[in-house]
């Protein structure tokens, strides 16, 4: 549980420690005393008799099986692929390509950040990875874009370039704002979207990166992953408020 005095509004001047202490979490992976992290299991267990709203689906009320088999455009071609339903000890529950995306969850004093990071052959590849930061603390939308776009947001603290964009990337048509980014690691030329959402009131951010000559291969996947979140709380999908 987070102290009380943790739920006012983060002002301009509290967010600045807040985007040092979460910009190595983002990109760099590097430990800190305040948060826990833990890959989040494999293997999901499922009440099927009491399924909570995370189980349900909104256009049929079904519930949803643990794994199935689905078919992505992947390098242009469609494949069938394996996915599990992903949803212990996290605030919503989404479908996640089994075995291609490694899914680390960690918690903040300021929140929950859940990374799924490509595995693609078993090659772990920390420069394309989707990311998900849901706020404990109540925050305006423009609170959040300060924290994600700032001078020292947590996307130019990694020197990355960002262009704000005046419709929503494919990605995050859910998006009250949104953010195309480019940059480069390694001579590898990296591109990408930084979108912000609302979910009951409170906004989100989901921030996707990958190296260019990834993009077919891990955007379907991605796409897949935002496609099939339905938050726990009311069991809905991702939508603009």
């Amino acid at each position: 549980m987070k102290s009380a005095s943790r739920a006012g509004t983060i002002g301009h001047r509290q967010l600045l420690p807040l985007v040092i202490l979460m910009a190595p979490l983002l990109f760099t992976g590097c430990t800190d005393s305040t948060r826990t992290e833990e890959a989040v299991p494999d293997t999901l267990t499922h009440d099927t008799a009491h399924p909570d709203p995370a189980d349900l689906t909104t256009a049929s009320g079904r519930s949803r099986p643990a794994t199935r088999t689905d078919t992505l455009v992947l390098e242009g071609m469609p494949q069938p692929v394996q996915v599990r339903l992903l949803e212990k000890n996290l605030p919503f529950s989404t479908y996640v390509p089994d075995e291609e995306m490694k899914v680390e969850r960690t918690e903040l004093e300021e929140g929950t950040s859940v990374r799924f990071i490509a595995n693609f052959g078993g090659r772990l590849n920390p420069d394309a990875y989707l990311s998900i930061f849901i706020p404990d603390t109540p925050l305006t939308v423009e609170q959040m874009e300060d924290y994600v776009a700032s001078e020292h947001g947590v996307i130019r603290s990694n020197g990355w370039r960002l262009v704000r964009t005046t419709t929503t990337p494919q990605d995050c048509p859910w998006a009250e704002s949104s953010y195309l980014l480019q940059g480069s690691r390694e001579r590898r030329q990296i591109r990408g979207s930084a979108c912000i959402g609302l979910h009951a009131g409170t906004p989100f951010y989901v921030m996707m990166a990958y190296p260019l000559e990834y993009a077919e291969g891990f955007v379907p996947r991605a796409e897949k992953i935002l496609g099939e979140l339905r938050w726990n709380d009311t069991g809905k999908g991702l939508a603009r408020e």
